[in-house]
């Protein structure tokens, strides 16, 4: 299986909740899909995380460095454990 495709959207989490030195109203995260060339139902095998380290998403560390080394690793080097 090799991963073909990974898209990354910024999404607002846009939730009332706060705490004593924070509110969340303006915390964005990453939305991802990875898409594979295996097939399911006719249909290519896609995988979906989320992704929110502190109060923002993180689309510029992604689309410009991890993204490109995830597809750029040979399959036969995964980690299949």
């Amino acid at each position: 299986m090799r991963i073909t495709a990974v898209r990354e959207r910024t999404v607002q989490l846009a939730t009332a909740t706060r705490n004593a030195s924070i509110g969340f109203g303006a915390m964005t995260a990453s939305a991802l899909s990875i898409e594979t060339d295996s097939m399911r139902r006719g249909r290519p095998l896609t995988g979906l995380a989320f992704d929110s380290i502190g109060r923002y998403a993180h689309g510029g560390l992604l689309r410009e460095r991890f993204i490109p080394r995830l597809l750029a690793v040979d399959p036969a080097r995964y980690d299949h454990g």
